[in-house]
């Protein structure tokens, strides 16, 4: 199933470094996004922040698939992820180097589960998810190692592997999301280069990664 996209540009700062940052968002029936309170009264939230093997819908001029293990850095390196709402630096829900925020790699994506904070916006968020309001998980990611495939309109760019910054609860489809001008100038230049040699596209392609990654993940 595929995902919903549009484009503009976004940055990422960190350490007085600005990289271009890329957002996406997926189909909320992918999801699963869900809101359950424990045994201690705490409200967490998971869900599916990242498919593994599934092809996006036109993102201006190709599609997007994300690689099983795409994250795998991120998340051996113990590196800092922010959870958050609408994507919005002031609407923090947790943090990896806290603890309040886990990411767990699966045959299936990249999973999350946040434990929201005793706050008004931590409760919020929870109703909003509960009722439905909050229904779509959102990505934030820098230093995307890609490869193309295909051309045309059947250009597939495969991401192997990401760096993830921050997991979003968002409405959806009101958040846009981004693609960098890193992506499309790696486009125009594979497109240059090499896409005139390149066979087209064989969705059926996508089927037969899919299926020899998660034989990979199995073993």
């Amino acid at each position: 199933m595929a995902g919903k996209y549009s484009g503009t540009h976004d940055y990422y700062h960190s350490g007085g470094m600005i990289m271009e940052q890329e957002t996406r968002i997926w189909n909320p029936q992918l999801q699963e996004l869900r809101a359950e309170t424990g045994e201690d009264g705490k409200v967490t939230v998971s869900g599916l922040a990242v498919p593994y093997g599934q092809t996006s819908e036109d993102l201006g001029g190709f599609r997007e698939m994300f690689m099983a293990g795409a994250f795998a850095e991120t998340i051996s390196e113990n590196r800092e992820v922010f959870a958050d709402v609408e994507h919005d630096a002031k609407k923090k829900l947790g943090r990896r180097t806290k603890s309040s925020l886990e990411l767990q790699d699966t045959v299936d994506g990249l999973r999350f589960r946040v434990k929201l904070p005793d706050t008004q916006l931590g409760r919020d968020t929870a109703e909003e998810v509960r009722s439905g309001l909050l229904d779509g998980v959102s990505i934030a990611f820098t230093d995307a190692d890609a490869n193309w495939f295909g051309k045309g309109k059947d250009t597939l760019r495969k991401v192997n592997k990401a760096a993830l910054r921050a997991i979003t609860l968002t409405s959806y489809p009101a958040y846009r999301q981004t693609v960098g001008s890193l992506a499309m100038r790696s486009l125009e230049e594979y497109r240059t280069t090499e896409g005139s040699t390149e066979p087209e596209y064989d969705p059926s392609e996508s089927i037969r990664e899919k299926n020899r990654c998660d034989r990979e993940l199995l073993y």
